[in-house]
């Protein structure tokens, strides 16, 4: 089992996406989703600017791990498919790509941009997972003993002590439930 850990630029509940039952990585950090597998567990912690450092946005455990396509055409991901116009849970959904008849990929219309296309499409992945804990705008301040889990910049990391890990999950698991804890953080900040 491994952690990938990054900082959450924009939190709209899009990347990750929280509702309907999951919680998806499908767009954002190929890399993170080229090499995670099912087992692993991902977090996101918030950037300065935003959310505040230190700050716990996300995490989840990797269950499924579906190429894009899969994804797709899962029905249990049905409304995901983004609805601009409807609620902000069905504007921010990430089942963004899909493949045309003649093998071309194609965007449905998000509040994603277009040109993100090529660097999601690297990470060919989707992680999909029921364990998880979205905090939102009700992000915890991750506890002092575990900063080394907490990335600087971008990018991400994913070379962490096993121990360093097992007492994040303890604490994680045994503080808060599962599930949606709080709405994005820039769905409720009236300065973003």
């Amino acid at each position: 089992m491994s952690l990938w850990a990054y900082v959450v630029l924009h939190d709209r509940g899009f990347a990750p996406n929280p509702f309907w039952g999951y919680c998806t990585l499908a767009t954002c950090k190929p890399q993170v989703r080229l090499r995670a597998q099912p087992g692993d567990w991902v977090i996101g912690a918030g950037a300065v600017r935003r959310v505040g450092r230190r700050r716990l946005v996300f995490a989840m455990r990797v269950e499924e791990k579906l190429p894009f396509e899969d994804y797709n055409r899962d029905s249990r991901f049905a409304k995901k498919k983004p609805r601009l116009g409807g609620t902000p849970r069905e504007g921010c959904g990430d089942n963004i790509y899909y493949k045309r008849a003649d093998g071309r990929w194609k965007q449905r219309l998000s509040f994603h941009r277009h040109a993100h296309m090529p660097h999601d499409l690297r990470g060919k992945y989707v992680l999909i997972a029921r364990e998880f804990f979205y905090f939102g705008a009700k992000a915890p301040i991750i506890p002092s003993e575990y900063d080394a889990l907490i990335p600087r910049g971008r990018g991400h990391r994913s070379r962490f002590n096993p121990d360093l890990v097992q007492g994040f999950l303890y604490w994680l698991r045994g503080d808060f439930s599962r599930g949606v804890l709080g709405e994005p953080w820039e769905a409720t900040d009236p300065n973003i």
